[in-house]
């Protein structure tokens, strides 16, 4: 990939040094992952270079790979941005962050309640197998719930409703920030994939989108290199069989089960044995990528795989000769 210089005002001695120029390595993606996750780092012309900001920006989506001879839709569920830097330190509290409120969506579940006293004299609990997961004794303090009832002969069905808050972008360790709930992925999704741009969600008050952090220059004769590099772990992919496809194997096994089963049974089946077959492939892409970076040098942790890169350099300042002087 060649670099792209940017070029911006030139500094004047007499005051505070700026960005004046950047050069530009990227963005580079592993092959086959352009569609999946695409990223855009920037250091604005002008700033002072003791406080540049630092923009960023993180488009997702789904790519087709040809895995094991067939075709497959890759998503993702959560992923994470990590930056390295050479010659500057982060300020604090400067980090991007993006929580998100009650309203943004809501999770609901039923529990049965059967009444009847016990030993104790008080009121008596069985949770249905499809009760929601949460403890009977903690629903009462849920903020933000509320609760339709209908009662069934001796039994009383609650439908429970709640607006959880979520961390959809939060930072997860030194320079490293985490897109994606563990358990609800991107919430605003009924799929919870992360599908289309983040880092914009913040703003300040005039309306501008947040950096991602601020950053002060170290040693003025000394360039400042920044990288950002997305990946994502082996458990938070999700993998498709294209719509419509079935190898022999599938369509065999349907049809058997098609005369000593039910027709939704069958279809059940089928959508199961699709769905492992996906987990699998998905985990064979996965590994196979971290090991291949992981043999050509690239910085990937072990469980997961670099999707994409992005680095910017900003040179050290001009020393003055004795020519420059009147």
């Amino acid at each position: 990939m060649a670099t792209r210089i940017r070029k911006g005002p030139a500094n004047d001695g007499d005051r505070p040094a700026t960005v004046s120029r950047v050069e530009e390595v990227g963005p580079t993606h592993a092959k086959g992952l352009h569609h999946l996750a695409g990223l855009g780092l920037n250091v604005r012309q002008g700033e002072p270079c003791e406080a540049m900001r630092v923009d960023f920006e993180l488009s997702c989506g789904s790519t087709a790979l040809r895995i094991g001879g067939e075709d497959y839709t890759v998503s993702l569920r959560v992923c994470h941005v990590s930056l390295e830097r050479e010659n500057c330190e982060v300020a604090p509290h400067s980090r991007y962050e993006h929580r998100l409120g009650k309203g943004s969506f809501e999770v609901s579940g039923t529990e049965t309640h059967s009444s009847g006293k016990s030993r104790e004299g008080g009121v008596g609990i069985d949770v249905a197998a499809d009760a929601s997961p949460i403890k009977p004794s903690l629903i009462g303090r849920l903020a933000g719930r509320y609760k339709r009832s209908a009662r069934k002969g001796e039994e009383h069905q609650e439908v429970v409703r709640r607006e959880p808050i979520v961390d959809l972008i939060s930072t997860s360790g030194q320079d490293r920030w985490q897109v994606g709930d563990p358990m609800h992925a991107d919430a605003r999704r009924n799929d919870g994939k992360l599908q289309g741009t983040y880092f914009g969600e913040e703003r300040d008050k005039d309306g501008e989108v947040r950096e991602l952090c601020v950053i002060g220059r170290g040693c003025s004769t000394l360039p400042v290199v920044l990288t950002a590099t997305v990946s994502a772990s082996f458990g938070h992919v999700v993998v498709h069989r294209h719509e419509g496809q079935a190898d022999a194997e599938d369509r065999i096994d349907v049809e058997a089960t098609l005369r000593q089963r039910s027709t939704k049974a069958a279809k059940s089946h089928a959508v199961t044995k699709a769905d492992l077959k996906a987990r699998v492939a998905g985990l064979v892409m996965a590994k196979a990528l971290n090991e291949a970076q992981r043999e050509a040098g690239f910085p990937v942790a072990e469980g997961e795989f670099l999707i994409a890169a992005h680095s910017l350099a900003i040179p050290p300042e001009r020393v003055k000769s004795d020519e420059d002087h009147p």
